[in-house]
């Protein structure tokens, strides 16, 4: 339990900051100004359920085993009582607003600078996505083709008689369509346009019975997938795809 002089400063600073005077505090609690007085002086120790009444009135919240605890709560509860003085403008009131003027003004400033901080990195985002955007339709203007139906499209490019060599892969389509941010493409054969590597996928039975052929300096092969590794060349209805590696995902 809390023990004198610490108690009776405790409460005359808590009376303080709510701006109350001993005659009005004991109003509230049913004691007399001289109880309070000699408790607050430190001249005696009042008992737990007078301690008790005392918070009550002045609005705080009471636990007879708080100050055993340790200095933590103590340090809490001086600084809780250092900021409800604050709201007291009665007493130093410039000194008081100076203060909170100076609170407010560094919460502003902090949020402004977080929301400047989020912007940014919003707009190195929006730039990349933007750069990777004109990257690729920058590499698509090289694409030949004998009808061109989706050049100006936002995504897609479509075409017949279309040849090309994109990132180290050559490939001639006689009809295909190519989203130009994915690089995912589709016609007689299925799939992805990565760096000198294409990713497939098809029936297994098309390359059972020959409709798809292949060829490379290193075949590896599962009920799964092929993988094509050193001059992968794959062929379908007169399109073919030529690069460093093509994996062919079987269905």
């Amino acid at each position: 339990m809390i023990q004198q002089p610490e108690l009776g400063k405790t409460i005359a600073d808590l009376r303080k900051a709510k701006g109350l005077t001993q005659e009005e505090l004991v109003e509230k609690c049913n004691l007399n100004v001289r109880t309070l007085q000699r408790i607050e002086s430190g001249e005696v120790m009042p008992r737990t359920y007078t301690i008790r009444l005392i918070f009550e009135a002045l609005e705080v919240p009471f636990d007879k085993s708080l100050n055993d605890k340790g200095l933590i709560l103590k340090r809490l509860g001086q600084f809780y009582i250092s900021f409800i003085d604050l709201f007291n403008l009665k007493t130093n009131t410039m000194k008081k607003i100076s203060i909170l003027t100076a609170i407010v003004t560094l919460i502003v400033i902090g949020a402004t600078s977080l929301n400047s901080v989020l912007k940014a990195q919003n707009d190195l985002n929006n730039s990349d996505k933007h750069s990777q955007k004109n990257i690729n339709e920058v590499v698509f203007q090289y694409i030949s083709c004998d009808e061109c139906f989706g050049l100006g499209e936002e995504n897609l490019f479509t075409g017949r008689g279309v040849k090309f060599e994109i990132n180290g892969v050559k490939a001639f389509f006689s009809l295909i369509t190519i989203d130009k941010y994915t690089r995912e493409f589709q016609g007689s054969l299925k799939g992805k346009l990565l760096v000198k590597k294409v990713e497939l996928s098809c029936a297994h039975d098309r390359i059972l019975n020959g409709t798809i052929k292949y060829s490379a300096d290193k075949i590896s092969e599962n009920d799964k997938t092929i993988k094509l590794v050193g001059n992968a060349k794959i062929e379908a209805k007169n399109s073919w795809i030529e690069t460093e590696e093509i994996i062919i995902t079987l269905r």
